[in-house]
């Protein structure tokens, strides 16, 4: 089970490389609005997790 948690997160990493070239690759003209969006989206993310919070104790809960 941690080796597909491992290959999820480096799909999802590599992923995330191909977008960013891609969107670079498209968008060249308008870096600095591609990276405050991506910077804002990630913030967005991570502030929704910080206020709905995740309890790590409770093992009944399925991922």
């Amino acid at each position: 089970m941690l080796g597909a948690f491992y290959l999820g997160e480096f799909g999802k990493l590599g992923l995330t490389a191909v977008m960013f070239w891609l969107g670079v690759g498209l968008f060249a003209k308008q870096f600095l609005a591609l990276m405050v969006t991506y910077a804002a989206c990630l913030l967005a993310y991570w502030l929704v997790l910080a206020w709905l919070g995740f309890d790590w104790t409770d093992e009944t809960k399925e991922f």
